[in-house]
């Protein structure tokens, strides 16, 4: 079934680049954001059922920062960061460190030195550990190293990384794509996390360093991109991505707008994809 994301505006071509200056304090502000928003959704992380979020918090109620604290799958500290949060913290580090950028090496390096036995024993004393991450701690443990330490394993971990890629390297679209797929695959070593990450990624590339009249004109955008034969870094699943991307585009132009409920019910819960990587985003653990 096709969706008409061709009654929106469709933006032909990028819009104009805000100055590097801006550029840079909106990428802060955006690592400043997906902070924020990663420990207001702690509380009921991973609760993927409408009606026992609304149960908890009421029908009017706002999940965001609810207190106490009621994680089923780890015990989160009030204001705290989900798993994907503290994974950033790596990324932060690397980020931050002179020389090239992100080399996998020093993403291994920093995600060892994070989840290693001993420092991180897991949901029992330390941070959380998911799939990706246990698999990459047994590796690494066994005495593999990247190519070779990173999981079989497709899920939205790639998506959250390639925020922090992006942050610094946004900009140099074939900078920023050559350099996420193998930072995705120190982790989660699968085509479907990396295409997974790099749509993704060329999502907040839009949002960060071009001057869009809005963030769905800038779906529709990558929409187009993951259909287009001719495009730099393509991924089998790219067309997979780009069917659920049109979902999401409808569900959220429909009149009158979607509460934050429905349009979760009708994009991230209840929509059967075949695709793997599109299912990825809540199959979680």
């Amino acid at each position: 079934m096709k969706f008409a994301i061709f009654a929106l505006p469709l933006v032909c071509g990028l819009p104009a680049r805000y100055p590097d200056a801006v550029i840079s304090q909106r990428a802060e502000a955006g690592l400043c954001a997906a902070s924020i928003l990663d420990a207001s959704s702690m509380p009921l992380h991973w609760e993927y059922s409408q009606s026992v979020i609304q149960s908890k918090v009421g029908r009017s109620g706002d999940p965001a920062f609810y207190s106490p604290p009621l994680n089923l799958w780890y015990k989160g500290t009030e204001g705290g960061s989900t798993p994907y949060g503290q994974q950033a913290l790596a990324y932060l580090l690397v980020g931050g460190q002179s020389g090239p950028p992100f080399l996998p090496s020093a993403v291994e390096a920093a995600y060892w030195d994070l989840y290693r036995p001993g420092v991180c024993p897991g949901p029992n004393g330390g941070w959380y550990l998911d799939a990706s991450t246990k698999e990459f701690v047994a590796n690494v443990g066994a005495g593999k190293h990247y190519p070779h330490c990173g999981g079989d394993d497709t899920q939205a971990d790639a998506a959250v990384h390639a925020v922090y890629v992006t942050a610094l390297l946004g900009g140099n679209t074939s900078l920023l794509l050559d350099t996420l797929e193998p930072v995705i695959r120190v982790t989660q070593d699968t085509s479907g996390a990396a295409a997974f990450g790099s749509a993704a990624a060329r999502l907040f590339e839009k949002v960060l360093v071009y001057n869009y009249s809005s963030v769905l004109s800038a779906v529709v955008d990558v929409i187009t991109e993951l259909r287009d034969g001719g495009r730099y870094h393509p991924y089998d699943e790219d067309a997979s991505l780009a069917d659920f991307l049109e979902t999401v585009v409808t569900a959220a132009s429909a009149t009158p707008p979607p509460s934050s409920s429905a349009f979760i019910l009708s994009t991230g819960q209840v929509r059967v994809c075949s695709s793997p990587v599109v299912q990825s985003h809540r199959n979680i653990e």
